[in-house]
């Protein structure tokens, strides 16, 4: 889950983490809970549950952010 949304995917039947629109800058704290939790959390939630809680904008107006990622070109 994030922010109390479910990310799990029906057609695959998991969930892809690579993919999550999620960067670790954004991430608050994640929680965990170890066994069923179906009760809680949807019939999906059969060993468990990862949330990640993401950071709330603390200031007003325009923030930017940007990450920059790139690879040296090899030497011969």
């Amino acid at each position: 889950m994030i922010d109390n949304r479910i990310v799990y995917s029906y057609f695959t039947g998991g969930t892809f983490w690579e993919t999550l629109p999620v960067d670790i800058v954004d991430i608050e704290r994640i929680e965990i809970v170890r066994g069923p939790a179906s009760a809680l959390y949807g019939p999906n939630a059969v060993a468990g549950v990862i949330h990640i809680i993401t950071t709330k904008p603390d200031r007003k107006g325009l923030v930017f952010r940007t990450n920059l990622d790139g690879e040296h070109p090899e030497r011969d």
